[in-house]
């Protein structure tokens, strides 16, 4: 029997971009087993368009709760699995026909924990590798391990991978829960637990840039809490870390924190480590760290990179049509549909 897939998607007043979202998971070569819809108190008509098409697809279900973020609508939707591997999708991102058929396929041959893809950022029309992910996942190995492929430090998204149940059951892995950036926190800790990992370098999910007035986390960067959020992932990646005694790969995670290219306010606190400021001293000026702590830092911006090739994105899969309503003419109107001037 082939292994069985669960896809949870958070919603949270997403009615824009939810069905071409959910029409993408209908669309995989390999479909999900069981897709769990968790409403995450949404306001407009998001929870209403899951429950639709909850009702049409078997194996598909809904939870409705009170709004309580992104990590914890995730972690809710994990208690429902009962499936041999799990994803997680956002409700405003897109998979590619074969996303989901192609990571599964590695993990059957290799047995790793995890498979991780390649990301295409998505604006509606056209496609770019993400910038993000093409520094992660340069090629396509099977049963690697992130202290073999010290680029994986880059690869921090929970959606475009999946992962074996019983290896986040084994180590209770979560998401925190009440934060902005909850995948950072999962998704470094899960690379170094885990036994291997499949890194493919073929696209299997297209990360949406919104084009609406209702923008993302990532394009809210520059937030005060948004900085705060992504500042406390990094500290616990941090501890996990130093509590594993990975004092090389701490220095490759700061180096990496420090030299992204991100070019906003970053806080970082030294805590009197030497390790950190000989690091730190490497790559700044000897003015920029103050009485033992780095307190402000606005990175210069990164030298320019070679052109990423942008190509556009085939038609996405379209659910059921779906009838409008008639309506009456409207006074003084011909029996014909009429138009407003």
């Amino acid at each position: 029997m082939p292994p069985s897939l669960a896809v949870i998607v958070p919603i949270f007043d997403v009615e824009d971009y939810l069905r071409p979202c959910l029409d993408s998971v209908l669309a995989q070569t390999r479909p999900p087993s069981q897709v769990i819809l968790v409403d995450d108190g949404s306001t407009d008509s998001s929870g209403r368009i899951a429950d639709e098409y909850a009702a049409a697809h078997p194996g598909w279900q809904v939870l409705h709760v009170e709004n309580g973020g992104l990590g914890r609508a995730r972690n809710l939707g994990f208690e429902r699995v009962g499936t041999d591997y799990v994803a997680f999708l956002d409700s405003d991102d897109v998979v590619p026909p074969s996303g989901y058929d192609l990571l599964l396929s590695h993990l059957e041959e290799s047995d790793s924990d995890i498979a991780s893809g390649a990301v295409m950022r998505y604006d509606g029309t056209s496609l770019l590798p993400s910038p993000l992910h093409v520094r992660a996942i340069q090629s396509t190995e099977l049963g690697t391990h992130i202290t073999r492929s010290p680029q994986l430090i880059f690869d921090t998204t929970a959606w475009n991978k999946v992962f074996r149940t019983a290896f986040w059951r084994q180590h209770g892995l979560a998401f925190p829960e009440g934060v902005f950036y909850e995948d950072i926190p999962v998704t470094i800790p899960a690379h170094y637990l885990a036994r291997s990992v499949d890194v493919v370098a073929e696209p299997v999910y297209w990360w949406r840039e919104r084009q609406t007035a209702s923008v993302s986390i990532t394009q809210r960067r520059g937030e005060v809490r948004n900085l705060v959020d992504r500042m406390t992932a990094i500290e616990t990646v941090e501890r996990f870390l130093v509590e594993r005694g990975l004092v090389e790969d701490k220095l490759r995670h700061d180096r990496k924190v420090i030299t992204d290219g991100s070019r906003e306010v970053v806080l970082y606190h030294l805590k009197g480590n030497m390790h950190d400021a000989a690091m730190l001293m490497a790559y700044l000026p000897a003015d920029r760290v103050v009485d033992g702590r780095l307190q402000a830092l606005r990175l210069p911006p990164p030298a320019p990179a070679p052109p990423l090739p942008t190509r556009s994105a085939p038609a996405l899969p379209q659910g059921p049509p779906r009838r409008r309503p008639l309506r009456a003419p409207a006074p003084g109107c011909p029996p014909r549909p009429c138009r407003r001037a």
